[in-house]
């Protein structure tokens, strides 16, 4: 099963990744997400590179050649475990830290033990690769100062970052054997909101509307009209609202609001009662009345 591996940015300039091909060390990366958590993979060279390389129809032919890199490159051993084929990255613990290991299903390789029928490039029943482990003839250790084939020193060929992140490790410890990541389709954004538009209302209310004396509470009004439709034809309701607005004895802060003269059914009220004089207003018709016999006398 794949697992989520990274690779340190000093990976890309080492030794060991120069001198390999592009095919190389695409694989070798691949052999990484391949390993479980000791840094043992599957060596079924034909799975592998399936695995690594899902689109292209490499040549048989070219399985013992990138076998012999992954081993003379990047120090990978390849042994036998049961009569199965297996591949070790000795640098794995120096490079990978897993909080939650797995069980170990595959023991370590005797290094410097190869089985009598490893040898590097060579193919085994199961279709594996195998090579000789690190430390035996044709395969350096990394990493200990051996000098490489571009004469210089070689480093540790394979610079993986030391702590995967706490959201990797949790990640991996939820894959279940056997089931493969499935990415889905990003979910489409949702349609923008239609601005909403202003209102609209029956043209018969409309005329109730500018007829009645007052304008409040547009929408309580409109569902009141819509019930006064039952009881009165729009006109009777209309000619009641003109009648109430004319009226003189209507004060205009006592004037109800649309909707309560509705649902009262206030159009086929009769004239208001007259008003009640005011104190004030009471003073002022006394003085008139008194200028006005003040007149007549010829005083005033």
């Amino acid at each position: 099963m794949p697992r989520i591996r990274s690779i340190k940015p000093e990976f890309w300039d080492s030794p060991g990744t120069i001198a390999a091909s592009l095919r190389g060390r695409l694989l070798y990366i691949a052999m990484w997400n391949w390993a479980d958590d000791y840094g043992i993979g599957d060596g079924n060279l034909p799975r592998l590179i399936s695995f690594a390389f899902p689109g292209d129809d490499l040549p048989a032919a070219d399985l013992p050649q990138l076998s012999a890199e992954m081993s003379d490159r990047f120090g990978v051993v390849w042994f036998l475990h049961e009569g199965r084929p297996y591949y070790w990255l000795p640098t794995w613990e120096k490079h990978q830290r897993t909080e939650k290991k797995a069980r170990q299903r595959v023991p370590f390789p005797e290094v410097g033990k190869p089985s009598p029928d490893q040898g590097r490039g060579k193919s085994d029943a199961s279709g594996g690769s195998s090579a000789p482990p690190r430390g035996s003839s044709g395969v350096g250790t990394r990493g200990t100062g051996e000098q490489g084939e571009l004469g210089e020193q070689r480093r540790d060929p394979s610079p993986l970052r030391e702590e995967e992140t706490k959201e990797e490790t949790k990640e991996e410890t939820k894959e279940e054997p056997g089931k493969e990541l499935t990415l889905l389709p990003a979910a489409p954004l949702p349609a923008p909101k239609k601005p909403r538009g202003r209102k609209t209302y029956p043209e018969a209310f409309e005329r109730f509307w500018d007829v009645y004396p007052r304008r409040d509470d547009k929408a309580d009004a409109a569902k009141a009209w819509q019930s006064a439709l039952r009881t009165a034809s729009a006109e009777e309701i209309i000619a009641g609202a003109a009648r109430y607005r004319d009226d003189p004895n209507r004060a205009p802060g006592y004037t109800k609001l649309p909707g309560t003269w509705l649902r009262a059914g206030s159009w086929d009220n009769g004239p208001l009662p007259p008003r009640a004089e005011t104190q004030q207003q009471k003073l002022q018709s006394s003085r008139g009345e008194t200028l006005a016999a003040l007149e007549r006398m010829g005083v005033a």
